[in-house]
């Protein structure tokens, strides 16, 4: 199957927030732990990052 992003490349992983199909490039990826000893990683499309990073900034700094 093939990138929903850029639809050029094979899609390795799922979007976590939308479940769009991202290949390694369109995709950026977070590592998360649960508990002390184990991590994981989780992948999001630019989209869903982006938005992410715009509602992180609007809570951290603009006051209401």
């Amino acid at each position: 199957m093939t990138c929903k992003f850029c639809g050029k490349k094979v899609a390795e992983f799922n979007c976590e927030s939308c479940g769009k199909l991202i290949c390694t490039d369109c995709a950026k990826i977070e590592l998360h732990s649960y508990g002390c000893q184990s991590v994981y990683h989780v992948a999001y499309c630019l989209d869903c990052e982006s938005s992410f990073l715009v509602r992180l900034f609007k809570r951290l700094f603009i006051k209401k």
